[in-house]
């Protein structure tokens, strides 16, 4: 499940918050009889080392936004599909990096930068 947020082949990058170790599944899926209409979901564990929260985004029929920029892959874009991995991932990375210090996840990346060790 980690691959598919961490790994260039996986489908779920927009979730990959440094330090958090997300890892999660995406599903598009179209109507019967009608492909404008679609649920799109992301299901995320995280951290993937030790997991302890699950979250489940799931959009109906939703919109590309026309004005949003991504920062896929290290590239400034514009979402160009309209499927799960531009927009139930995107919105589940945004909650994951909200919630994150919220929840006290161990963040390795913040704590190697800002937290200073007691010694024994």
């Amino acid at each position: 499940m980690r691959k598919v947020v961490s790994s260039k082949e996986g489908t779920a990058s927009l979730a990959d918050i440094k330090g958090y170790n997300v890892g999660g599944k995406t599903g598009t899926a179209e109507s019967y009889g009608d492909k404008k209409n679609r649920i799109n979901t992301f299901i995320s564990i995280f951290p993937t080392n030790k997991p302890k929260y699950t979250l489940f985004v799931m959009l109906e029929n939703p919109e590309i936004n026309n004005d949003l920029i991504y920062n896929y892959r290290g590239v400034k874009t514009k979402a160009p599909f309209n499927t799960s991995g531009w927009n139930s991932v995107y919105v589940s990375g945004k909650i994951i990096e909200k919630i994150g210090p919220i929840l006290a996840i161990n963040n390795e990346e913040l704590n190697h930068q800002h937290v200073v060790k007691k010694s024994n």
